[in-house]
This record gives structure tokens, C-alpha cells and sequence, in this order.
């Protein structure tokens, strides 16, 4: 069974995310417009480029269920986690330190060696990730 769950973002972070982005096309308006081409337009152009380009990189992030959980986001973020070795799964709502751009989060344990492990990830539809990561899974 090979099933790819989409990430969700939240409302909030994609205004903040289109605030910024705007804020820094208005910035580069006004300062072409008032002066002309000056370096603080291309800075802020370098900036804004930048920003887009660095997102792009990360994101969007899917999870795939087969025969492991496959983390896959943009450039940056692919690994992986054998299904034998999670340990449990269970629903979470709050801000901790992840790259993730939802509060609505499964926090998956899962053993590495002799330590255990946590990753967080953020489908949309969490209700349906955690019965296929049950019947896929021995554990959760």
C-alpha cells in the first residue's frame, strides 16, 4: 500500500507568509517609483527572491506510507523511518521547535538504535494518516 498524504499549512502562516511577500513587492514599488532603480530596490528584490526561492526548497512536504514513512519536501527534507520501528503515534496541538507550518501536528516515536526518536509531521487529513500508519504499522 504506497499512500501520499499532503502537509497542511495554516491560514495564519500563509497570511503572515503573503503579508511579507507583499510588504516587500510594495517596498520595491515605491522605492522604484519614488527614485528610480536604486540599490535598495535590487536588495529588496535579492531579498524577496531569496525568501521564494528558500521555501521552494523546503516546501510542500508529503508523507508516504509504503513500506516505510517517507518524509519528502522540496530540496532539503527526505528521510525516512522503517514501520517496525515506530513506537507510537498520537495527535498534538501546539508551537514546538519543527520546520512544520501547522499547530496540528502526530508527534511518531520511533526507536534508532538504541535511542528513541521523535519526528512531527502535519497531514491534512490526520484522522486518515493515523488509521493507515495503524493498519500499516505494528505499534501505533
Amino acid at each position: 500500500m504506497d499512500k501520499t498524504y499532503i502537509a497542511k499549512t495554516d491560514v495564519w502562516l500563509k497570511l503572515l507568509y503573503g503579508a511579507g511577500c507583499g510588504h516587500l513587492v510594495w517596498e520595491i514599488v515605491m522605492s522604484l517609483i519614488s527614485s528610480g532603480p536604486t540599490s535598495y530596490a535590487f536588495q529588496t528584490l535579492a531579498l524577496l527572491i531569496m525568501l521564494v526561492v528558500a521555501t521552494r526548497c523546503v516546501y510542500p512536504v508529503r508523507y508516504k506510507l509504503g513500506d516505510a514513512l517517507e518524509v519528502e519536501g522540496g530540496l532539503f527534507i527526505c528521510y525516512s523511518v522503517s514501520l517496525e520501528s515506530i513506537l507510537s503515534a498520537e495527535p498534538k496541538r501546539f508551537l514546538a521547535s519543527s520546520t512544520a507550518p501547522s499547530i496540528d501536528r502526530i508527534l511518531i516515536r520511533y526507536s534508532h538504535g538504541s535511542s528513541g526518536r521523535v519526528v512531527y509531521v502535519f497531514p491534512k487529513n490526520q484522522e486518515m494518516f493515523l488509521n493507515d500508519l495503524a493498519r500499516v504499522s505494528s505499534n501505533p
